[in-house]
């Protein structure tokens, strides 16, 4: 059976009405606020959709993930590209985090306590904690 109405047809030609208006907030001297706006619109929209009684194909949800992900995440930055790649930024930002306690440790080792606490400071500064024990540092964030 053809597809029409809110789900298939109707809901792909609204997504692309969706990146059109989008597009044009931002092509208007970059009116972030008004795309937001746009997306929140369409957030609506596939709410309405997804909660309602009809079926959604496969197409319209692939659809309705790839607009997210061109126009928030792309775009505007506010959508992770993927779960996979928002755990991939948080083994790094852990990694970043340990490499720091490490040129810390060394500047400690070295009785450098000036940069052993500007390290410190820095990371305060950035929400993480860090406390020293007699096995080592240990970070949290605050």
């Amino acid at each position: 059976a053809p597809e029409s109405g809110a789900d298939g047809n109707g809901f792909l030609s609204r997504l692309e009405r969706a990146r059109a208006d989008f597009k044009a907030a931002m092509d208007d001297d970059f009116t972030a606020p008004q795309a937001i706006a746009a997306l929140q619109e369409l957030t609506r929209e596939v709410n309405t959709l997804l909660n309602g009684e009809t079926t959604v194909s496969k197409e319209v949800l692939t659809a309705i993930n790839d607009t997210y992900n061109d126009l928030g995440g792309k775009v505007l930055g506010i959508v992770p590209e993927s779960e996979e790649d928002a755990g991939s930024d948080a083994r790094r930002e852990a990694a970043l985090i340990e490499l720091l306690i490490k040129m810390r440790a060394d500047a400690r080792a070295a009785k450098n306590y000036a940069e052993s606490d500007r390290i410190r400071d820095e990371l305060a500064a950035i929400g993480v904690q860090l406390e020293d024990r007699a096995d080592g540092t240990i970070w949290r964030t605050v």
